[in-house]
């Protein structure tokens, strides 16, 4: 692999140049690059050598970067974009990447396959990410977007991977009920996993579970507060909602019952028993009864 250098124009955004004829092309930090950009930037732009002229500026768009290392731009609190070009081939976002930066939207190139552990985290002025129609977005590892400002996300259907905390609030700052109010599936998803605390303390007022995911990790959505109802897409063969709350599919096993659940809630007949603690803070629940064997028991 060939790294990377950098120069800064005055009075342009700096610019991240990276050599031509590479077939993996990748961003590092680097003592070097820090010098050059006269680090701690507010606006990056990534491009390959042949695209500056003599004067410094830039030609065509900066779509040759393949792969984002490890802690690229970590702990750059003044990085407010980063810029890539339309017809951008990065891969791969790696480790930490964008981790505590001062971010505050972000649009991922379609090419992006993987989103990896706390790419974006501590990033609370990240209020908006886009994905385009087409991304072929595989993967969003562990903590990738823990203790985000993002306000919604709207996830690709080739996502199959959720990893745990991956959009989880944090519990060293006041809760935010603004934060992460709305999570949204693409329709046809492809999702196969959802991690451990992946959803846990933020905003999330509901969440409907797509067909494909076959796993749901402990406390997937612990602490939403707000959280009025559990949804789950017909056709799901391990996981089922019933009077909005989440059960395994033969409804036998109690996941999640929701913070803000309210009036009353029918537990089915199937289910086993109550796991500790299922419905301790439900405030707004006023009264639980299950029917067995044609009776009613409140």
């Amino acid at each position: 692999m060939d790294s990377i250098w950098g120069t800064y124009t005055t009075g342009s955004i700096p610019t991240i140049i990276v050599p031509d004829g590479s077939r993996e092309k990748y961003i590092e930090y680097s003592s070097t690059l820090q010098h050059f950009l006269h680090w701690n930037p507010s606006s990056i732009r990534v491009v390959e050598r042949s695209q500056i002229d003599d004067n410094n500026n830039i030609i065509g768009d900066p779509d040759t970067v393949q792969y984002i290392a490890a802690e690229a731009f970590f702990g750059l609190y003044n990085l407010r974009q980063i810029h890539f070009g339309n017809n951008s081939n990065l891969r791969d976002i790696g480790v930490r990447a964008f981790a505590g930066v001062g971010l505050t939207s972000i649009a991922i190139p379609d090419q992006v396959r993987y989103i990896r552990w706390s790419a974006f985290a501590n990033n609370r002025n990240l209020r908006s990410i886009r994905f385009r129609d087409d991304s072929q977005l595989f993967y969003i590892g562990l903590s990738a977007f823990m203790n985000s400002g993002l306000a919604s996300i709207r996830i690709p259907r080739t996502v199959r991977s959720i990893g745990d905390l991956a959009f989880a609030g944090s519990s060293g700052i006041p809760f935010d009920e603004n934060v992460l109010t709305s999570v949204v599936f693409e329709p046809d998803s492809q999702l196969r996993s959802i991690g451990g605390f992946a959803f846990s303390g933020i905003g999330l007022r509901n969440i409907t579970i797509p067909r494909s995911v076959e796993t749901i990790g402990v406390n997937a959505f612990q602490g939403n507060f707000l959280m009025h109802g559990i949804d789950v897409e017909r056709g799901n063969q391990r996981f089922v909602s019933y009077h909005r709350v989440l059960y395994n599919a033969a409804r036998t096993e109690l996941i999640y019952a929701p913070y803000a659940i309210s009036g009353n809630v029918q537990l089915p007949r199937e289910l086993r028993e109550i796991p500790m603690r299922a419905f301790r803070g439900r405030r707004e629940l006023t009264s639980i009864y299950l029917i067995s064997s044609g009776k009613d028991r409140r």
